[in-house]
């Protein structure tokens, strides 16, 4: 399931991976059973959507679902004039994520650093798109993507 494929009957209960995968690296909590990449300390992120309206009734109900966000004592959102909290940050470590849209301008991707990044599958490839600024801006972090 993708970013955009929230079910209509929405279930918080239904945590689709990605949402596993933010959780994790935000809370630094980790399953035994993850074989995967594993950060230690505060992470940065960013989650790119199609759009903010599209976001507004696709992923903002995963944000705000209770099992993702646990005590909401722990989290800072920040909306920015945005339809949709564009900054999040989770208080007890310091971790931060970014949601920002592929139409924002080109130059709002540019040197950025951070650990990890949801991309929509809509949102680019490796030949176009903010995909190329996102890997680098990885690099650095020996970051992970997630399309």
């Amino acid at each position: 399931m993708t970013i955009h494929q929230v079910p209509k009957n929405f279930n918080p209960e239904a945590e689709p991976n990605w949402v596993r995968l933010i959780r994790m690296f935000i809370t630094g909590e980790y399953p035994d059973t993850y074989l995967g990449k594993r950060f230690e300390g505060p992470t940065r992120g960013r989650i790119v959507v199609e759009s903010f309206k599209a976001a507004e009734r696709t992923l903002l109900p995963w944000l705000e679902a209770l099992r993702y966000f646990g005590k909401r004592e722990y989290w800072d959102a920040f909306r920015m004039n945005q339809i949709i909290p564009v900054r999040y940050e989770y208080k007890p470590n310091g971790s931060v994520f970014d949601i920002v849209s592929k139409l924002q301008a080109p130059c709002s991707f540019e040197g950025w650093q951070g650990d990890w990044v949801v991309m929509d599958c809509h949102v680019g490839t490796r030949d176009h798109g903010p995909y190329n600024t996102m890997v680098r801006g990885l690099l650095a972090h020996d970051g992970v993507i997630m399309v």
